[in-house]
């Protein structure tokens, strides 16, 4: 009996089994490391966009043209895939803030039929996410601004913003009001880096 016991010990474990479980367990991490890279080569990374930045531009001559009477031009899209902006809303709230920096916004439909100004104010959005808007009231914005000049661009800036973000209430409820915010807090970011005229010259 105990002959057996040992006889069938030894065939348990003989070389060649213990050789052929150990590749097989080298196989199996292999394959299973393998499949773990191609996993993860699949997974794309996503894409953090800037929540708040600011760039200026190439552009020089404000403080030297100091011109006085602004147009504000049509505030224009270059996006496709965002949503529309509330351009409209950010041409009137530029027009009416002009005012705070010292400058005469010129009338819109004057603007609007080539009348005469000493430069012009031009907005170009480039991001209108609304993504957000109906869980949290914000919108992601970017856009180009520039007060241009026959002799070319005196001031130019760029500038992504999370706007509406300190709003409550039906400011952040409602969708339409949140982008209405959204459209006002845009144009006094923009306001707020304009550089003030110089009444005094």
């Amino acid at each position: 009996m105990r002959a057996r016991f040992v006889i069938s010990a030894r065939r348990a474990f003989h070389p060649r089994v213990l050789e052929i479980q150990f590749m097989a367990s080298r196989f199996l991490t292999a394959l299973l490391f393998g499949l773990s890279l191609s996993a993860l080569a699949c997974i794309t990374p996503v894409r953090q966009i800037e929540q708040e930045a600011t760039n200026y531009m190439p552009a020089s001559g404000l403080d030297q043209a100091n011109p006085a009477d602004i147009a504000v031009a049509p505030v224009t899209l270059a996006m496709l895939e965002d949503g529309q902006a509330p351009t409209e809303i950010v041409r009137q709230a530029l027009y009416k803030g002009l005012i705070d920096r010292l400058y005469s916004p010129l009338p819109l439909d004057w603007v609007d039929n080539g009348g005469a100004r000493d430069a012009t104010l031009q907005v170009r959005v480039l991001m209108w996410d609304t993504s957000q808007t109906a869980y949290d009231g914000t919108v992601l914005a970017r856009v180009e601004a520039r007060m241009t000049a026959a002799s070319g661009a005196l001031w130019a800036i760029d500038i992504t913003r999370r706007l509406n973000d300190s709003k409550g209430g039906i400011g952040r409820a409602n969708a339409d009001v949140a982008e209405r915010n959204a459209a006002l807090d845009l144009a006094q970011e923009i306001l707020s880096l304009l550089p003030e005229r110089d009444t005094t010259r």
